[in-house]
């Protein structure tokens, strides 16, 4: 089993691939604070392209237009001339911080609907420790979720109906979830180490949470908070590589990306025989070099730039700042003095 981020929740929602669907289509598959997954009938791009998704629920009470970046693509069908299926997977890159406020509240709806519809079942590994009477001990890992029952792994030879406590830490030693439960089927798993190892699948009858805001809650919120943590729990890993079409990206939006994740690297942008370089370190503009012209006089070509090809190589960089301020400060610098130009 993959070993997510985060954990991805079965669901429906509308999506709309920029540049690449016409209207929004409603799609069935999972979805989480890190990314989403889902099935296509055309192809996207490539492993390592970053496209602009606009994501809502399948009520529209939430939605999010964010940048993500593909991670995965698997051809399910490819008929020549025919059909074309693939699954694609999708890592978010919100360049702004309402924007991982708006997937936080997008993924609550979709539990929150799962919750009072068809019952949700997450298949994730948490690990987690267990306990029984005055017993506890580490090692446990929660395979699946729901808001009624979990089924974890264990060496303990538990029996039908015995009393458990399954506690699970949340990211980034913000405390844990306790569950309160029975066991109820039990049957022989993998060995692990030469030690006999048990699948139990515990119904929950209650929980709490342990650590700031401490006390009971109703499973449902518990599974919830699990599910959704918030966007800073968890730890984002970016590829050393970052492809894409402007014509779906724009230079300002990537450029606010990487101040928004402190990203070090060289921006390449291309179009037809045209070619700029912009250096970034910690999510600042140091350099920009394109015919050597001035940083800021070829920047303010390249925003305006709606069509051609970028290539982001994360790593270090060692050069003059010749910019000398936030890209948020240049950005908006650059648009006053384009509005003052217009007038």
């Amino acid at each position: 089993m993959e070993n997510r981020r985060s954990a991805r929740i079965p669901s429906d929602f509308w999506v709309t691939i920029e540049g690449v669907d016409d209207t929004p289509q409603l799609r069935t598959g999972n979805l989480g604070v890190t990314g989403v997954a889902f099935e296509v009938d055309r192809r996207v791009d490539e492993v390592g392209s970053v496209q602009w998704l606009h994501i809502a629920s399948a009520d529209h009470g939430q939605a999010v237009d964010v940048i993500a970046r593909i991670i995965r693509v698997v051809v399910l069908d490819d008929q020549p001339g025919g059909l074309f299926r693939a699954a694609v997977a999708f890592e978010f890159m919100p360049e702004r911080c309402e924007i991982c406020q708006a997937i936080e509240r997008l993924v609550r709806k979709v539990v929150s609907q799962g919750q009072h519809g068809v019952e949700i079942n997450v298949d994730h590994r948490f690990e987690a420790k267990l306990s029984r009477e005055a017993e506890e001990r580490d090692g446990a890992v929660v395979r699946r979720l729901s808001v009624r029952r979990l089924v974890l792994q264990t060496n303990w030879p538990l029996t039908v109906g015995e009393s458990v406590r399954v506690e699970i830490p949340l990211p980034a030693g913000a405390g844990s979830i306790r569950f309160e439960g029975a066991a109820g089927r039990v049957t022989p798993g993998e060995r692990a180490g030469g030690e006999q190892s048990f699948v139990v699948e515990v119904e929950i009858r209650g929980g709490e949470r342990h650590g700031p805001s401490s006390g009971p809650s109703e499973p449902a919120d518990l599974v919830t908070e699990l599910l959704v943590p918030s966007y800073d729990q968890t730890i984002v890993s970016r590829k050393e590589h970052l492809t894409g079409q402007l014509s779906r990206i724009r230079v300002p939006s990537l450029l606010s990306l990487f101040e928004m994740e402190r990203m070090s690297g060289v921006l390449r942008l291309s179009r037809g025989d045209q070619d700029a370089l912009i250096h970034v370190l910690a999510g600042r503009l140091i350099d920009v070099e394109a015919g050597g012209r001035p940083p800021k006089e070829v920047l303010a070509r390249l925003i305006q730039w709606d069509e051609g090809v970028f290539e982001f190589t994360l790593g270090a960089v060692e050069r003059p700042d010749r910019i000398g301020m936030s890209t948020t400060a240049l950005l908006i610098d650059l648009a006053r003095a384009a509005d003052e130009a217009s007038r």
